[in-house]
């Protein structure tokens, strides 16, 4: 149990969302019961915490403070609010055989669960909550006829109040309403086309600051975090690249960011790409696909990628409400190539939030309606288009057990294909890179943005800019 009493809330129910509030409770045919109750209310009244955690020490000494319970989820809050006792049967049962005081139980509580976004004045999204009391309840026939709950209310309400960003310390970049729900945009540098960088299903925009300030020196570029990771809140499923598209130009038109843009996707971000193109070709100048995902990837890469991918979901989703129960988690590794310390650190801190496992689990679940909208986007025409490459793709996924080298056989030809989406393209292989080829080879995905944003600067021209 949390012992920060000082801000502890006291209330009985049902539960009173305007705040904390203390009922009076009726008087039994037990005087010692009786006595007992109030003294701890007053106690609390009065704000002595020391006089109050002694109830439950020293001068309840002989009293058995017995197994913690736990409540999980909005039904099982609905039934407290609505019916105290059948929310409790179990656990008077549970504390049958073990009641001090002749009828009266000492029990330590938690809750847990996710509140609707319409409730408790907490915004237009759901949140989660964790929070722990003490229970004084008198039992008769097995049912609860009367309780105190000395809750630590102040806690939710401090989580349902918190900032929606999930990530630690202030955003660096604005925080954009994009229909009441915001969404993180970071934008440094001048001139233009605009580039904005989308990256791979369960990375943010942390993952890319070590190339930010090098990039805005060409040319305006912003980088952003999808629904529900970083700073960004979360959306309603499913998480498809539609979603996503339609979140992107969403967020620049509602911060005020002028197109068309160079959009840059790496992996999942590829697919977002197309699709915003298909959806929008008024925004998108042109493209630069870094290792992109192919929407045939799924049905050809060999097995067993596909299998341990979808398979990796229930893993994915247990590791996300394991630290929204606040158990400890290990701080997943960070490459080695990201050099700064700064970055290291919220990258490190990040991997304790939620957000990204959640969006991978999201992501690898809609995969399917995702790849089908990338095929309805269709090809990009004479759209001017870089396809940045690693040859030795697979490497890092070693751990896994794969094929790597037939693996990255089929990515060659995945990514040759994409080169041939547009009749204006260009592509570059890096020999070094893998997958995070924006770590392991920075230079060339560098090279492969500024090699765009200086194709389209030039003063117009007939025929591709990028053959120019």
């Amino acid at each position: 149990m949390r012992r920060s009493l000082g801000i502890l809330g006291v209330m009985a129910w049902p539960l009173a969302v305007a705040g904390a509030q203390l009922t009076a409770l009726p008087p039994t045919s037990a005087p010692a019961i009786d006595r007992l109750l109030t003294a701890i209310e007053e106690s609390y009244r009065a704000k002595d915490a020391n006089r109050f955690v002694s109830w439950f020490t020293n001068d309840f000494s002989q009293v058995d403070v017995n197994r913690r319970i736990t409540i999980t989820g909005i039904d099982a809050w609905r039934r407290q609010t609505e019916n105290v006792n059948a929310a409790h049967r179990e656990m008077a049962r549970l504390h049958r055989g073990r009641i001090v005081h002749g009828n009266l139980v000492i029990s330590e509580i938690e809750w847990s669960g996710t509140v609707r976004g319409d409730e408790f004045a907490s915004g237009t999204r759901d949140r989660p909550y964790r929070f722990s009391g003490l229970g004084v309840m008198e039992l008769a026939g097995g049912k609860i006829r009367r309780q105190v709950l000395f809750i630590d209310y102040a806690s939710l309400r401090e989580q349902l109040a918190a900032p929606a960003a999930q990530g630690p310390g202030q955003a660096p970049g604005r925080l954009i309403d994009v229909g009441g729900r915001q969404m993180h945009l970071h934008c440094l540098g001048r001139g233009g086309p605009t580039v904005i960088v989308d990256q791979g299903a369960g990375a943010w925009s942390t993952h890319w600051l070590h190339l930010h300030e090098a990039l805005a020196r060409e040319s305006r570029v912003c980088l952003y975090d999808r629904a529900g990771v970083g700073w960004s809140e979360p959306a309603p499923s499913p998480a498809t690249s539609e979603r996503a598209a339609r979140d992107l130009a969403r967020l620049l038109q509602s911060a005020g960011e002028r197109g068309p843009f160079v959009v840059v996707g790496h992996s999942y971000g590829g697919y977002v790409a197309r699709v915003l193109r298909g959806m929008r070709p008024d925004l998108v100048a042109g493209i630069v696909l870094v290792e992109s995902g192919h929407e045939d990837q799924w049905n050809r890469i060999p097995p067993p990628l596909t299998e341990i991918t979808k398979g990796a979901v229930p893993m994915l989703r247990e590791f996300a409400a394991a630290i929204r129960r606040g158990d400890s988690v290990p701080t997943q590794p960070v490459d080695s190539g990201y050099t700064n310390a700064g970055q290291r650190r919220l990258l490190e801190q990040f991997s304790r939030t939620p957000g990204p496992y959640e969006e991978l689990a999201d992501v690898v679940e809609a995969i399917d309606s995702s790849t089908a909208q990338v095929r309805r986007a269709g090809r990009l025409g004479d759209l001017p288009l870089v396809v940045v490459s690693a040859r030795r793709s697979f490497d890092a996924f070693r751990h896994l057990p794969i094929d790597v080298a037939a693996s990255n056989a089929v990515w060659h030809q995945l990514q040759s294909e994409l080169v041939r989406l547009s009749s204006c393209s260009r592509h570059l292989w890096s020999e070094s890179g893998d997958h995070n080829i924006q770590v392991t080879d920075p230079a060339i995905v560098v090279e492969g943005i500024r090699y765009m944003v200086r194709a389209l600067s030039r003063e117009p021209r007939s025929g591709c800019p990028l053959k120019g």
